[in-house]
């Protein structure tokens, strides 16, 4: 076993003891600890016999209740009486929260005094006078655990410093929800005793990692000299950079991680970034501008996509012109062609410095005018040869190549930004998006003849720029360029849509669990974001509910390895269209008006219409059944037996779930 593999602890919930033995003889000496999530345990069960016959794992025993986001039906008093009954089972540690008060357990055993904090409650102390509290409570020889929330990386830091500054063996302090992941790996460098893991698709909290992620991207001596880079921007989930470096260090056999940070307050991250020991950030939208004006060396361009933590400061660069002209310069662009830049963001200043600077003749071309004339102005340097225009006027067939430097095409804001305009035949064409990864406007080009140049060389050209400057690394193109569309090509979401009551969350949690992949379904995890029920939200303001609900799609598309159940009225809004359509694992589950009366009447939804449940289930499926159609990559009836559907979706090469 790898040393950091002894530092892996796997939380499993179970509802069997054949299920339990089945996970446990999987994590028999592939990691060193395990928690027994006991919320559901069946009744009888013979845990010490069961734990003796896994000798080289170490386990610790937990329960949470239904109000802590748990499954056990009790109250504290009964999971204490379940805790004190099983401690003598062979568990090394039993958790119990903090202010249990008086427990008696073997001398054996040690307490774990815990505190979580859940999403919509506020600390009342500070994370260092709990920490007093619960150290006192578990005693010299007890462990203590202390989980904060966070939705954002920012939040989730001070519980990394609190871990880093005490030198506690037996603490761990980090962070869950979507911005605590990269908490947990720093808490394990800076000392903690383990890290809570899941089994694959069956996270037992926010934001856990599963294991067999963690041994992948963990170097075997994970530790104080680990080297922390990342990427932070606002979402940062469908982010590649973390896979391209993890790649690159895996070949060197390099000490170092590369986590995600979603950011929503750039000021606060920098701050905490730099004290909790982040050496390097690659930085996305929205905040290359705030990382130019936190950096201590002026940046001309005003916009910076990385950054390194040198000397008590944070110094800029910008690799996004290194990496669109090294990726247009290998596709066979000659020096000193005629380059036509459309967009003047962050991005595009960055290629005009660098294009300048190779001396291409430059145009830019933005939505106004006067963007184009600003960043001109901005970049002017003597002797340069630097026009501004619009998008709508410049004839795109005038120049040697054309890069695409303007959101418009992603899942956020899909569509061209020169809807019946492209590059001419010959031409060389690069959009600097890669998700997706050929957008419309690049099709239209390739269709025109241009040469297609796919915004993933330009994401490896500068993260290879990136890498040489944080750890002199150098990794090559060609292997990062093969395991990068092999990565794309797999990790890409299913998606779920169809009528209500069609089986799309049920259909959902089994496949997920089926191939080991998350499953998120979207009414819940807007519930769960604004606090507000889906039946009583529609039921007062529909518009507000739909606005959300198309916000988000965006996000859930760029979920890597997840399955996700989308609401039956996704389709209602045109951008949701049309995003679905880029989308490549769209499933239609289509079910017979017949069987959705019947599943409805059973359990009730809150009515859509006036009319009665019959009628509106024919009049939504007739209004919406031209966009599901649309959209789908695969038309399934979930009018049949779930675990064929599952296997249908498994095995179809539409999907392409698994390498063939």
């Amino acid at each position: 076993m790898k040393s950091i593999a002894a530092r892996l602890l796997v939380s499993l919930l179970f509802e069997s003891e054949e299920e339990l033995r089945g996970l446990l003889t999987d994590l028999h000496g592939t990691v060193g600890w395990v928690e027994l999530r006991l919320d559901r345990m069946p009744m009888g069960l013979d845990l010490a016999s069961i734990l003796a016959d896994y000798p080289a794992l170490r386990f610790v025993a937990a329960i949470l209740l239904q109000c802590e986001g748990g499954h056990f039906q009790g109250d504290d008093s009964a999971r204490k009486a379940l805790l004190q009954e099983v401690a003598s089972a062979g568990f090394e540690v039993i958790d119990l929260p903090l202010g249990s008060g008086a427990v008696e357990l073997p001398a054996t055993v040690h307490r774990l005094v815990s505190w979580h904090q859940t999403d919509h409650e506020k600390s009342a102390l500070p994370l260092r006078e709990l920490y007093v509290q619960a150290r006192t409570e578990a005693g010299p020889q007890g462990y203590v655990k202390l989980v904060s929330w966070a939705d954002f990386s920012e939040q989730s830091l001070p519980a990394v410093l609190l871990q880093q500054e005490q030198a506690d063996s037996k603490l761990l302090a980090f962070s869950q929800g979507s911005g605590g992941s990269a908490s947990r790996i720093l808490s394990l460098l800076a000392g903690a005793p383990w890290i809570y893991s899941c089994w694959p698709g069956a996270n037992t909290a926010p934001g856990q990692w599963d294991y067999q992620s963690l041994l992948a991207l963990l170097p075997e001596n994970a530790g104080p000299s680990t080297k922390v880079l990342g990427v932070m921007g606002n979402p940062v989930e469908h982010s590649l950079s973390p896979f391209l470096w993890r790649a690159a260090f895996a070949e060197s056999q390099y000490n170092a991680v590369y986590l995600r940070f979603p950011v929503a307050n750039a000021a606060t991250f920098f701050d905490y970034a730099a004290r909790c020991g982040i050496t390097a950030l690659s930085v996305t939208t929205p905040w290359k501008g705030a990382a130019a004006e936190v950096a201590s060396n002026p940046w001309e361009s005003g916009a910076a996509n990385f950054l390194q933590f040198e000397n008590g400061q944070w110094i800029a660069a910008n690799t996004d012109g290194v990496g669109a002209l090294d990726a247009l310069e290998d596709a066979g662009l000659p020096s000193g062609s005629r380059v036509l830049l459309l967009g003047a963001g962050g991005a595009a200043r960055g290629v005009a410095m660098e294009a300048l600077q190779r001396g291409y003749e430059l145009t830019v071309a933005a939505r106004r005018a006067e963007q184009a004339q600003q960043l001109c102005e901005a970049c002017a340097t003597a002797g340069a040869s630097l026009t501004a225009g619009t998008l709508k006027d410049l004839k795109q067939s005038d120049f040697h190549a054309v890069i695409q430097a303007t959101t418009v095409g992603s899942f956020e804001q899909p569509g061209s930004p020169t809807p019946g305009q492209t590059p001419g035949a010959g031409a060389w064409a690069l959009d600097m998006i890669y998700h997706p990864l050929q957008t419309a406007w690049l099709r239209s080009a390739e269709a025109a003849g241009a040469i297609p140049v796919v915004g993933t060389a330009m994401l490896i050209r500068q993260m290879l720029e990136q890498l040489h400057s944080a750890t002199g690394l150098d990794a090559d193109f060609a292997k990062l360029n093969k395991v990068l569309h092999g990565e794309l090509s797999s990790r890409a979401a299913v998606l779920l849509m169809g009528a209500r009551a069609s089986g799309k969350t049920s259909l959902g949690r089994a496949l997920a669990a089926k191939i080991g992949w998350h499953f998120i379904d979207a009414d819940e995890e807007l519930e769960r974001r604004f606090q507000r029920s889906i039946a009583a939200w529609i039921a007062e303001d529909e518009h507000s509910f739909r606005s959300a609900e198309r916000d988000l799609l965006p996000e859930l598309i760029a979920l890597p390895r997840h399955v996700v159940a989308l609401g039956g009225g996704v389709v209602e809004s045109p951008a949701s269209v049309q995003r679905l359509a880029m989308a490549s694992r769209v499933v239609f589950l289509n079910c017979p008006v017949e069987i959705l009366l019947e599943r409805q009447q059973k359990e009730p939804r809150p009515p859509l219409c006036d009319l009665p449940l019959a009628e509106e289930i024919d009049h939504l499926l007739a209004r919406r059944l031209p966009f599901y159609q649309e959209c789908a990559d695969l038309t399934l009836s979930s009018a049949a037996d779930f675990a064929e559907i599952i296997e249908r979706m498994i095995s179809s090469p539409v999907l392409k779930l698994f390498p063939t």
